[in-house]
């Protein structure tokens, strides 16, 4: 029996954790059905719970993504572009990109931030009590979810961008060596 209800949890948790990674519609206060409504308040306890975990989980993942992303800016990008430049070495993309970095890292932060107030207003929804409003936050909590996941892929993909014209830049240059 214990097994079911740990099964039931999990089901539940992965069900309400899904609803955060869809791409919502935008919105305005939606109306839910019965059905929907009584689903919220059924499974209220679990749904509650499943978010504090993520709340918790997605804290300690944006601090480490955060520390990361500053790390590679503070440690790798500009220390390389600062000694491009000392070397009258034409390092210009890569300045470019770092900037973008940057801009895209602080888009990253308040995204977040936008994210974990929008999930603290849906952990301080009562569920059983107002169904329809658990809903409205949750959409809200699913769309800035959505937000931070298109900054932190593009920080990503500026990396990426970044490695490449290091790449290309050191290639350049050993054939001009």
């Amino acid at each position: 029996m214990k097994l079911l209800t740990r099964k039931r949890l999990l089901i539940v948790a992965v069900a309400v954790a899904s609803l955060l990674f869809v791409v919502p519609n935008s919105h305005a206060e939606v109306i839910i059905t019965q059905r929907q409504t009584k689903a919220i308040r059924t499974h209220c306890v679990e749904n509650q719970a499943s978010l504090n975990q993520l709340h918790q989980s997605d804290a300690f993942l944006r601090i480490d993504r955060g520390n990361l992303y500053r790390t590679i800016s503070d440690k790798l990008m500009t220390p390389l572009n600062t000694r491009l430049a000392a070397n009258k070495l034409d390092g210009g993309a890569l300045i470019s990109i770092t900037k973008e970095f940057n801009d895209q890292y602080k888009r990253f932060y308040a995204n977040y931030i936008t994210y974990d107030t929008a999930l603290a207003k849906l952990l301080n929804v009562d569920c059983t009590k107002e169904p329809v409003r658990f809903y409205n936050a949750l959409l809200d909590t699913r769309e800035a979810r959505q937000q931070l996941g298109e900054s932190n892929d593009a920080l990503v993909q500026l990396i990426r961008d970044y490695k490449n014209q290091f790449d290309d830049f050191y290639v350049a240059y050993m054939e001009s060596q």
